[in-house]
């Protein structure tokens, strides 16, 4: 990683500071550093706009095992909607709302405007509930893709779009969803001892050999983290 010059770092300081009191967001060339959960939010940030705002490029079909790792991965205007999602155990595939997304200049037709892809959540439809695969469709459209269906939800963006208007479109789309059972990613001693090369049959390889899962003796399998097992063994009322 390249070390920073103490001259350097207070430039950078100062001019991120500059862009705050003007009330605008700064693109950074990591967008983490803009949108990182730990920052409060304030009236300049919820102000701003997504036209100014960076892409966090990682969260695509990743799988979450802690909740706090969500933070790193979605834009931060979309990160209290995603956070209540993984609470109603709703598997979020992917988010954007950033610059990339906002509509553009048409220069073949000038004067008009060229869509952007939107702002988006995208969730793992396969998985919902009944109630939330009909909530679900009265939101957004389904599509099938990488053997599974997906549902995307989204919203368009201008350049006049805020980081606000996209924190509240998004809670608004959360809050509609109920919480439902978890269905978690599971995998059998077999199934690992195979996908790190060994016999699937070779009892020399026990569960504390795959100390980067959590294994259940009661079920006899592995979960991503003890956080997903304690969340797949809640029961959940879903009537």
């Amino acid at each position: 990683m390249e070390k920073y010059s103490l001259e350097k770092a207070q430039e950078e300081a100062s001019k991120i500071q500059k862009k705050i009191e003007s009330g605008k967001a700064d693109i950074y060339e990591d967008a983490h550093d803009q949108v990182e959960g730990e920052k409060p939010i304030t009236k300049e940030m919820l102000s701003s706009k997504i036209a100014d705002l960076g892409a966090i490029e990682q969260f695509r079909d990743k799988t979450i095992r802690y909740r706090e790792e969500i933070a790193g991965l979605v834009e931060r205007p979309l990160l209290s909607a995603c956070e209540e999602l993984y609470d109603k155990n709703i598997i979020t595939l992917g988010t954007s709302a950033n610059a990339k997304d906002v509509e553009f200049d048409d220069w073949k037709n000038p004067g008009q405007k060229i869509p952007g892809e939107g702002a988006y959540i995208i969730i793992d439809f396969d998985t919902l509930s009944p109630k939330n695969q009909e909530i679900g469709r009265s939101l957004g459209k389904i599509y099938f893709v990488d053997d599974m269906n997906k549902l995307k939800i989204a919203l368009p963006l201008t350049k006049e779009t805020t980081f606000e208007d996209v924190q509240k479109w998004s809670l608004g789309i959360a809050h509609k969803f109920v919480k439902q059972q978890y269905k978690p990613k599971v995998y059998t001693l077999e199934s690992l001892r195979q996908a790190y090369g060994y016999d699937p049959e070779d009892e020399s390889v026990k569960p504390e050999n795959f100390s980067d899962y959590y294994w259940s003796p009661e079920y006899e399998v592995f979960f991503l983290s003890k956080e997903q097992h304690d969340k797949a063994v809640e029961l959940i009322n879903e009537d």
